[in-house]
């Protein structure tokens, strides 16, 4: 695989995560302003419905992925996803608003073939930094999309947000068709009629039931973290709202370099599950305190486990799958992923109505103990698998 084509897929990645970063902060004032609706039990379902659309339809693109080459299969999606979001600007109605944008998440959810896509290429000693940049990536993004996302939703108002969210998807067609033109591609399917039907074995359904509780604890805070923000600061300042709810981002580029330098020379990195999950189970807890402080230190702490949660799972999905089942597997682990952040969701905007936004962050707190309760019986196969084929130290250029 040539550097400009993972570059070009990481790149991909951005352009999604940017474009999703826009309102994904931010979607109890876009209602409010655009629809008038207040409901913060509407907020949560809606985001949990992206997560259903993602759900449902990104083990779709996985199937259709063993027959199709990916670019080519995403040219299409995106295309789509973008005039989708393009034609939302134009509902006058609440319903029509959410048949138009679940039907871009649909299309939009194809991008997550790129992971798989990019892994498969790549060997397995290098996949722990590849996942680790790639969560970066998305993390800087999102400082970018929320800070962006504020801005649009205060001079340009929501319209200019859905804009510049179609504007995300039809970049990411345009980096798609370049590559294919230019035949910096690399064909992945051989023959998909003769491609046999594997099904995921226990361990990544055990891994994948682990990675829906990590999730669900993880995106319960997220969808009123910044109205939250501006009740505490008492600043209506979106903008700077968008900056808070994207500190993690900062702590997630700490924990790439340190990582990244403990691979190098040999030592291993600071991403042991349990005591991370404790360590992001204190900054949760304090997140609930009424101190500006104390919040942004526990949203440190939060940030730094939430990354290295993210790699250490991520990472053990591709270790337990083989290279033609990866997009199959992953879809999988995506599914349950996506099942937690709809349960998140949901549970977030009943919190927040009856009990209110620091009960949030409580019982994520409570989520992520349990997380880490369950992770010798999630975890134990992939040790095994570890200590039978160890992986050398891997140091990306």
């Amino acid at each position: 695989m040539t550097p400009t084509l993972r570059n070009s897929v990481i790149a991909m990645s951005a352009l999604a995560c940017f474009s999703d970063a826009v309102l994904i902060a931010f979607y109890p004032q876009f209602f409010a302003q655009r629809y008038g609706v207040l409901s913060e039990f509407h907020t949560g379902a809606y985001v949990a419905c992206i997560s259903l659309a993602v759900m449902v339809a990104f083990p779709l693109w996985a199937r259709v992925a063993r027959r199709v080459e990916t670019l080519h299969l995403l040219v299409w999606t995106q295309a789509a996803a973008g005039l989708l979001c393009l034609l939302s600007t134009q509902a006058a109605e609440l319903w029509q608003y959410w048949a138009l944008s679940m039907a871009m998440f649909v299309c939009k959810s194809s991008y997550l073939l790129m992971y798989p896509y990019l892994l498969r290429l790549q060997s397995t000693e290098q996949h722990a930094g590849t996942v680790g940049v790639l969560s970066v990536v998305v993390h800087l993004v999102g400082i970018a999309g929320a800070a962006v996302g504020g801005g649009l939703l205060q001079s340009w108002g929501a319209t200019g947000c859905l804009v510049f969210m179609a504007a995300g998807d039809f970049l990411q067609m345009a980096v798609c068709a370049w590559l294919l033109v230019s035949r910096r591609a690399v064909r992945v399917v051989d023959n998909g009629d003769q491609l046999p039907h594997r099904k995921a074995s226990p361990a990544i359904w055990r891994l994948a039931v682990l990675m829906l509780v990590f999730d669900f604890s993880a995106y319960l805070v997220g969808p009123f973290f910044t109205g939250h923000w501006q009740g505490l600061t008492g600043s209506a300042d979106q903008v700077g709202a968008g900056l808070a709810y994207a500190v993690p981002a900062a702590m997630a580029l700490l924990g790439l370099g340190m990582n990244h330098r403990a691979r190098c020379t040999g030592r291993p990195p600071r991403d042991a599950l349990v005591p991370n999950l404790l360590l992001g189970g204190a900054g949760l807890l304090l997140q609930a305190t009424p101190s500006v402080p104390l919040l942004l230190l526990g949203r440190c702490l939060f940030g730094w486990a939430l990354f290295q949660g993210i790699v250490k799972l991520e990472t053990s999905v591709f270790r337990l799958s083989t290279p033609e089942a990866y997009a199959t597997d992953y879809a999988l682990a995506n599914f349950f992923q996506n099942l937690g952040v709809l349960l998140a969701s949901l549970a977030a905007g009943w919190l927040v109505e009856v009990m209110g936004v620091p009960w949030t962050f409580a019982v994520a707190a409570l989520g992520w103990l349990v997380t880490a309760a369950l992770c010798p019986w999630a975890l134990a196969p992939r040790q095994a698998a570890a200590v039978s084929n160890p992986a050398g130290p891997a140091c990306l250029t």
